[in-house]
């Protein structure tokens, strides 16, 4: 994040650090605002549930038999 911050800052100065940031934290404020209400039914489904294990089993480097 700090890395986009810069970059968008060398480009554009403070204008482009400004954008660039809040291009880093948009998406995952739009995800939060429209998965959230939804979250408790998607937590039910066994697929969900496994796509989410399997996700934090590879971001962590581990393997579960």
């Amino acid at each position: 994040m700090t890395t986009a911050t810069f970059v968008g800052y060398v480009y554009l100065g403070l204008v482009g650090a400004v954008v660039a940031t809040i291009c880093i934290f948009l998406p995952s404020f739009v995800v939060l605002v429209f998965v959230a209400p939804y979250f408790d039914r998607l937590r039910r489904n066994r697929y969900f549930n496994r796509a989410i294990a399997g996700i934090l089993l590879s971001s962590s480097g581990c393997c579960w038999r």
